[in-house]
């Protein structure tokens, strides 16, 4: 995800669903969760910890090359001038047409059967 410059919902997502599995994994074993490495061997939570840092963790010459360039909050947004005044000068709008579709047939007869209780 580093290398490709994934975005923060995508790489969220991918996360989750990993998360998900392992969960879901657990509760159908019925067996505790355990660390373990890349080998399959388990680990303890230091020696996790260890790994991650080792091997996991995003070096700062790319975090500083993904982050925002931008110094607070979010962009300025440009205004749009003339909206106003223009609005004031439309003329009014035009009729609609009338209908294209033709009404109701009325030689259709209605339901007279009487309702038997």
């Amino acid at each position: 995800m580093v290398n490709k410059g994934a975005a923060h919902t995508k790489a969220c997502c991918v996360v989750a669903a990993k998360l998900a599995e392992r969960g879901w994994r657990v509760l159908h074993r019925g067996t505790a969760y355990q660390l373990r490495d890349i080998d399959d061997t388990p680990v303890t939570p230091e020696q996790a910890k260890t790994i991650i840092a080792e091997r996991y963790t995003v070096p700062e010459d790319i975090r500083r090359r993904r982050r925002s360039k931008k110094t607070k909050g979010r962009a300025p947004q440009q205004a749009l001038d003339g909206h106003a005044s223009q609005r004031s000068q439309r003329q009014p709008r035009r009729p609609s047409l009338p209908s294209s579709i033709p009404a109701a047939p009325s030689h259709v007869k209605p339901d007279l059967t009487p309702i038997s209780t």
